[in-house]
């Protein structure tokens, strides 16, 4: 109450609390300033104000102190560059270092694209002469065959190894040449099978051999 001025009223020249807007006194309503010659309504509200703006400054820099982290870089989990280089997940900088935890990269997986599917309904063996069905050759003659891939009865442009087998090795034997094979008579039979094999498909042959 001490910084609160008395306000002298201007009718009954008694003074009177400022706080008050009637003079106790003789009930006259104070207007304005009333009879104050030093002024002090002007200071006691100048007074007020500064204080309230203190107030107010001082509550907002308590909440901004303690609404700050102690320590940005601990509660990161960051170093200030130039800290230990040999901690975990450090980067060298020049002669500084940036350390920290970084994830491990995730490795990327590159699937490899399916191969096509190659379609056939039919395998065929053919000579020189054209398609072989049942075949005759001298003894010591050697032949070369090749596998033709069919599909619905179309001839297919296909690059795929066949397995050969003969049903005799001692009337006639398969070698393996690019392309093909080649079949040598080695005795004089009535006939032997020659097999060709690609998948599930296959086709087989008789073989002859005469003098």
């Amino acid at each position: 109450m001490a910084l609160i001025d008395k306000i002298k009223c201007a009718k009954c020249d008694r003074k009177y609390s400022g706080l008050r807007s009637r003079c106790p006194y003789c009930g006259l309503r104070r207007i304005g300033i009333g009879k104050n010659p030093s002024g002090s309504d002007d200071i006691t509200n100048k007074m007020l104000i500064s204080i309230l703006v203190i107030a107010v400054f001082t509550v907002s820099a308590g909440i901004l102190l303690f609404s700050t982290p102690i320590d940005a870089n601990a509660s990161s989990g960051y170093q200030t560059p130039g800290g230990d280089s040999s901690s975990p997940g450090s980067i060298e900088e020049g002669t500084e270092s940036v350390t920290g935890h970084f994830p491990d990269p995730t490795p990327v997986v590159q699937e490899e694209p399916d191969e096509p599917e190659i379609l056939f309904d039919e395998i065929r063996v053919h000579s020189i002469y054209g398609r072989a069905k049942d075949i005759t050759i001298k003894k010591g003659e050697q032949l070369f065959l090749n596998v033709v891939f069919y599909l619905q009865n179309v001839e297919l442009d296909l690059d795929i190894d066949a397995v050969w087998e003969s049903s005799d090795e001692d009337l006639f034997e398969v070698y393996r040449v690019d392309g093909g094979v080649e079949i040598l008579g080695l005795a004089v039979t009535q006939y032997a099978e020659l097999t060709v094999r690609v998948d599930d498909v296959e086709e087989t042959v008789v073989v002859r051999v005469n003098d």
